[in-house]
């Protein structure tokens, strides 16, 4: 009886395998028939190109074990990783199908999308080959890079969803089952903390907050909804069973067995019984009409109805795998041949990343040997082996996938092939093949012509590897191969024959800039009796500026003759998938906004709308983002609380610091920014961004001392900047804490330099404006404010209404982008930061004015530009009574040069103090509020 037994289960298991296997053929197939929009989306990320999410089933009689059956099906499951691969930077509806969660169409980065995708690329890259027997010909090729992309993705976003939800019951499906796709485990665990705090109910999970899909309150013949409607989902959205189903799973492969009790008692009281007996899972449950004031009032507090499909085919699917799990009818395990469960417990021991260094000529070879280095030439390399450029990795990766009966082609050869790639051995007929890093290409970029930015780039990408390359789980160590070519081994006896030819050259350079601005880029010389157009010689001086490191003329012939830094559109993706908005472009005259990746040739329309009349700033902007988009991978934390960075203002700090550290005028100090190399432009920003002002660049003997961390020393009065940073961004107290006394000693050194007497705090927040900087918790300390007021805040004639914080959640990204936006209508950077301290205060507006009932307008907009203006009469008749500095401006009525007409001593005032700046906006809070 037993053995007739096990022979019925081994019949269903096996009748159960066969359907599960036609199901996924017919999938197959449905997707083969749009092989076109596969081969579109490739080249251009278009919705309208994306694959169909249903299909119909009446056509398909699907047969046999083996889903993938000939090489055109590996071919075109080939193309879907192309497909799938920019998924990290590909907006799209989400798992709910419908975008932002204002359901009006808008495509967004939702995380559950690139976690899963991140699963399905590492599921891939573990099968092997699809045939089952070792066929090198059904391999299927997933490029490492394109992984970790999506892993730092989600680590910059978990556990927010998109900009326009907090958090997203999905996200249960990429940090348990099936996803598995996040290692950090305390990530994880805060992830599901987040969702188990805000969503979950007696029911199930809200799938996001203000969800108003089949509410008693929804429209349901309207295809969106109104922005301001979005709040009176609050509090009654529907519960989704199904999320019960994926948190009892999660918590069996966890083995929380009190856990698994508990959602199973959950589960268990919540099912709906058919006619027939069956236990079906509903798709959600709704409150009715005449509950809905009840549960707004208090949630939880009203009773709920089943609603929607019963069963739900998804939920009722994962209550079978549920029950089977409980009964132990399966076990976790047999859900997960490929064991990506253990992702987030496996403990790979840390990488060795090898680094071989070659030679490119024989010159070469003996100036290192000269140095006590012995490398070997490229052709002295054992023949077994091969050396090639990441762009033949890029070819070869081109013609993987094509298929002619398909009409599809391999991977598109503009994307970027990462160092991850090209750290692998390959084989490829009976040769071994090695290939150098794709950053090292000069003729990407001029970049790779300042020996420092390369040099500094190795160091990053070498720390990029060390740090990635057991999370993507790549089998054996790391190979990095580095050419060592002539020109990295300038000497100090090249550099002056380089300094005599700048003459020549300079002088050269200014007569073809003459003949561009007069004639034109395609005016024919007919130099030496021959076609030689000015572009031409323009090529020729960029090529020689490049070779002569003479950074001005670079950035000048570069804008002139349009060239696109390679490095730029990674970059751009590289800050917007981090939540990192950009703008280009100066404040009030031409800024333009960069919110979703673009093509290249997009980004550079945007770049020629922005600088048209000014090639230098058209180069230097571009670098910028390169550098910026470098740092925010290997220093992240620099970025907190920063959503949107101005290049414009960012330029305009440089210059302003250059003028003060090597006191210059502004025209001199903007044309001496244009002569630095990229590293001292890289370093600088470092320097910014970490809150630190910036040393006298230090000169050639100090020069080989540079770390990658700045350019030279930093300030002595490193103590004040913190406390800018403790007074700016505090949150536990009130009002920003008072500076701390100074010694004697100290009140002398400052006393020994002016530059630190006056100027210093106007400096801190023009820099802290520029980067867009502000405390912790803002958004959601001024969320709180506009919701407190009838008719909001207004900033700069730009009024943050009270029917965004309807619209929008506390924490929602989205109105920290509006936020910004009214922000950056503000041209000058220190009245911005002055404006971001004025409104983190009003967030303190009970404990700040002892009113019971504050004074708060009813009948128009909190004017914070007033504020202000109250703020700084109250400044400047406090300093005319005391007999300051004060009065040699706008104390005596003489016309004063700060910004928005507000005092440009009470911009050089500290934050905290009984003179610091919070004083006086609180002094004018309490005179307008009772």
């Amino acid at each position: 009886m037993k053995c007739a037994e096990f022979d019925e289960d081994l019949t269903k298991a096996n009748e159960l395998g066969f359907t599960c296997v036609k199901m996924m053929q017919s999938l197959l197939e449905c997707m083969m028939r749009q092989a076109d929009k596969v081969e579109m989306f490739k080249k251009f990320q278009r919705p309208a190109d994306s694959l169909h999410a249903k299909y119909s089933v009446s056509t398909k009689n699907s047969v046999r074990l083996q889903v993938v059956r000939n090489i055109d099906e590996v071919a075109f499951i080939q193309n879907l990783v192309y497909y799938i691969e920019t998924g990290y930077r590909t907006p799209d509806f989400g798992i709910w199908e419908r975008g932002d969660k204002t359901n009006q169409g808008i495509r967004e980065l939702n995380a559950s999308s690139i976690g899963m995708v991140k699963a399905a690329l590492q599921a891939l890259n573990d099968v092997g080959d699809l045939f089952g027997d070792g066929s090198r010909r059904s391999a299927i090729h997933v490029l490492p890079d394109e992984i970790e992309q999506c892993s730092a993705v989600l680590s910059s976003m978990l556990p927010r969803e998109s900009f326009s939800k907090e958090t997203d019951a999905a996200l249960m499906t990429i940090i348990s089952y099936p996803g598995f796709a996040v290692e950090d485990q305390e990530l994880v665990d805060r992830t599901r903390d987040t969702i188990t705090s805000m969503l979950l109910g007696k029911y199930g999970c809200r799938r996001f907050l203000r969800d108003g899909y089949k509410t008693a309150l929804e429209d349901p013949y309207r295809l969106y909804y109104n922005k301001s409607e979005l709040q009176q989902f609050e509090n009654i959205e529907c519960e989704w069973p199904l999320f019960l189903c994926f948190l009892m799973l999660d918590a069996m492969y966890n083995k929380n067995d009190e856990a698994v009790e508990d959602y199973w008692q959950q589960l268990e009281s919540i099912v709906v019984l058919s006619e027939k007996g069956f236990r079906l899972i509903p798709e959600l449950y709704k409150v009715e009409r005449e509950h809905v004031a009840g549960e707004k009032s208090e949630r939880g507090s009203q009773p709920r109805v089943p609603s929607g499909a019963t069963p739900h085919l998804w939920a009722q699917s994962l209550y079978v795998i549920c029950c089977l799990l409980y009964e132990g009818f399966l076990t976790p395990a047999e859900l997960d041949p490929l064991s990506r469960r253990l992702s987030s417990h496996e403990k790979r021991p840390p990488c060795e990343v090898q680094v071989t260094i070659l030679a490119a000529t024989r010159e070469v070879q003996r100036e290192l040997r000269l140095n006590g280095i012995e490398v070997q030439l490229i052709d002295e390399v054992d023949p077994v082996f091969t050396i090639l450029p990441a762009s033949s990795l890029a070819e070869i990766h081109s013609r993987i996938g094509q298929s002619k009966k398909l009409n599809l082609s391999g991977r598109p050869l503009d994307r970027d092939v990462g160092l991850l790639s090209t750290s692998r051995l390959y084989q490829i007929g009976q040769k071994f093949v090695i290939f150098t890093p794709q950053f090292m290409d000069s003729r990407r970029s001029h970049l790779m012509y300042d020996i420092r930015i390369l040099m500094d780039e190795w160091s990053s990408e070498l720390q990029y590897i060390y740090a990635s390359w057991n999370s993507v789980s790549i089998s054996g160590r790391p190979l990095v191969v580095l050419v060592v070519s002539g020109d990295m081994l300038t000497t100090v006896d090249d550099l002056v024959e380089m300094l005599l030819e700048t003459t020549v050259l300079e002088e050269q350079a200014s007569i073809v800039h003459c003949l561009w601005m007069k004639h034109g880029p395609e005016y024919n010389t007919s130099l030496n009796g021959q076609y030689v157009t000015v572009k031409m010689l323009m090529e020729e001086v960029y090529t020689k500026s490049c070779e002569g490191r003479m950074w001005a003329l670079v950035r000048l012939t570069a804008g002139l003759l349009d060239k696109r830094l390679e490095e730029l559109g990674k970059a751009v993706t590289h800050l917007l998938v981090r939540q990192k908005q950009i703008t280009v472009g100066m404040p009030s005259k031409k800024e333009e906004a960069i919110t979703s990746p673009k093509t290249n040739e997009e980004l550079k329309e945007i770049m020629h709308r922005a600088y048209s009349d000014d090639p230098n700033a058209f180069m230097l902007s571009q670098e910028i983002i390169v550098a910026l988009g470098s740092l925010v991978r290997t220093e992240p934390k620099l970025f907190v609380e920063m959503f949107r960075l101005r290049i414009g203002l960012i330029i305009q700090v440089l210059a302003s610091e250059l003028a003060r550290i090597k006191k210059l005028s502004a025209v001199d100090a903007a044309e001496n920014l244009m002569t630095i190399s990229p590293f001292e432009l890289k370093s600088m920003l470092f320097s910014l961004l970490s809150g630190r002002l910036l040393e006298e660049f230090v000169d050639d003997g100090e020069a080989a001392k540079e770390t990658r961390t700045g350019i030279g020393s930093f300030r002595r009065h490193i103590e004040e900047r913190k406390s800018v940073r403790k007074s700016t961004r505090s949150v536990s107290g009130d009002v920003p804490p008072p500076i701390p006394e100074c010694t004697a000693n100290e009140e002398e050194d400052e006393l020994s330099e002016d530059d630190f007497q006056f100027g210093i705090w106007l400096r801190h927040r023009r820099i802290d404006g520029a980067l867009n900087r502000v405390p912790n918790n803002f958004y959601a300390s001024l969320w709180d404010t506009v919701n407190r007021l009838p008719h909001g805040v207004r900033i700069n004639d730009t009024i943050l209404h009270w029917g965004l914080t309807q619209e929008m959640t506390r924490r929602e990204m989205k109105f920290a982008l509006e936020v910004e936006q009214a922000l950056n209508r503000i041209a000058e950077p220190e009245y911005r930061e002055m404006v971001v301290e004025a409104l983190w205060l009003l967030g303190r507006l009970d404990k700040l004015v002892q009113s019971e009932e504050p004074n708060i307008p009813r009948d128009r907009p909190l004017d914070v530009d007033a504020l202000l203006r109250a703020a700084n009469a109250l400044f400047v008749q406090h300093n005319r009574e005391m007999g300051t500095i004060v009065l040699e401006c706008c104390a005596s009525g003489k016309q004063c040069d700060g910004a928005r007409g507000l005092c440009r001593h009470l911009y050089d005032s500290a934050p905290a103090g009984e003179y610091g700046t919070s004083h006086y906006i609180i002094k004018a809070m309490i005179n307008l509020f009772t």
